[in-house]
């Protein structure tokens, strides 16, 4: 079986003095090697494809026989590293907490401790038929958390000074009109 703290040396040699940084390496019975990596950035294919052939150049395929699968860290995937909390800051995270509860929010901050979440809630206000819009804020201990997820909308922006543009932008068109429109007269016959 291959020592994944070899791999783990191997990893962090490569991304030194990058905006990439390890995730986590798993290894099955079977010598099936899978390393995730993120950056601050974003990870192109040929920052995995390098990092995959430096791994495979450090091992000899005929004293171990290894599957090896490199990959960033999917969007949708839980965040498990301080790093990955603080590239998201200003950006809407999905955080599932240990009571069942699910929180949608803007991530405010980060420590190895705690996260600080903003959020809309709507509450009864007295006098007022209607709920009211309150932002809060909530500082959550992270041993409370659960799971924390980047949250995706798929056509609104955050805010609306948010400079990013929506995702999905959908455009409906009108059929061109040819010439003037003849007015149409429905007419009914008789049957005799």
């Amino acid at each position: 079986m291959i020592d994944t703290e070899r791999i783990r040396e191997i990893i962090d040699e490569k991304l030194a003095g990058t905006d990439l940084f390890l995730v986590g390496i798993r290894q099955s019975p079977s010598n099936e090697i899978e390393i995730t990596i993120d950056s601050d950035t974003s990870v192109g294919i040929d920052r995995c494809a390098e990092l995959s052939r430096a791994v495979e150049e450090a091992f000899d395929r005929d004293a171990e026989d290894f599957e090896l699968t490199v990959m960033s860290a999917g969007i949708g995937q839980p965040l498990t590293m301080l790093r990955q909390y603080r590239k998201l800051i200003g950006r809407e995270v999905e955080a599932v907490l240990k009571d069942g509860s699910k929180l949608t929010a803007v991530l405010k901050d980060a420590s190895a401790e705690v996260l600080t979440l903003s959020y809309s809630e709507k509450v009864a206000v007295e006098g007022k038929k209607r709920r009211v819009s309150v932002e809060r804020e909530r500082t959550i201990p992270l041993a409370e958390i659960k799971t924390t997820r980047e949250h995706l909308r798929s056509h609104l922006p955050l805010h609306q000074d948010d400079p990013r543009p929506p995702a999905i932008q959908v455009t409906k068109r009108q059929p061109a009109r040819r010439g003037p429109q003849p007015d149409i007269k429905h007419t009914q016959k008789k049957l005799k």
